[in-house]
């Protein structure tokens, strides 16, 4: 039942146009939208590559506290990521890279092209 729930709530996200968010511990990255695969290489947009914008360099320590976050350089977010570790509030960065990305029409048109790490991304809104 709980299972059966979570998957809907994931399902009606993704028809909202928000990302999958996946924070690789041991890599120190969050990713918004699928991970890249073993192997798999990005495409490029015209402004640079996707996959590092919508990467996120984190750290955090044994008990959760967040250390360090680092959203690409080029989205002008280094205050939000500062203000995200001083107030313990990970969750408004992603909100904050995806928008940006949304408004620099970085994301795709429909949910799932948004959550695929190899697609040019170029249109819909949402948010973390």
């Amino acid at each position: 039942a709980l299972t059966e729930r979570l998957l809907q709530l994931q399902h009606a996200e993704m028809q909202l146009g928000l990302p999958h968010i996946d924070i690789d511990h041991r890599s120190g990255i969050c990713y918004l939208g699928d991970p890249p695969a073993t192997g798999e290489v990005p495409q490029r947009d015209g402004d640079g590559e996707t996959e590092a914008l919508r990467s996120i360099k984190v750290e955090f320590d044994e008990e959760g506290t967040l250390l360090h976050a680092e959203p690409h350089p080029s989205l002008g977010l280094e205050n939000c990521a500062a203000q995200a570790v001083a107030q313990q509030d990970f969750a408004i960065l992603p909100t904050m890279v995806w928008n940006h990305l949304c408004d620099a029409g970085k994301i795709g048109s429909s949910p799932e092209d948004a959550l695929s790490p190899l697609q040019p991304m170029q249109g819909a809104r949402g948010g973390a």
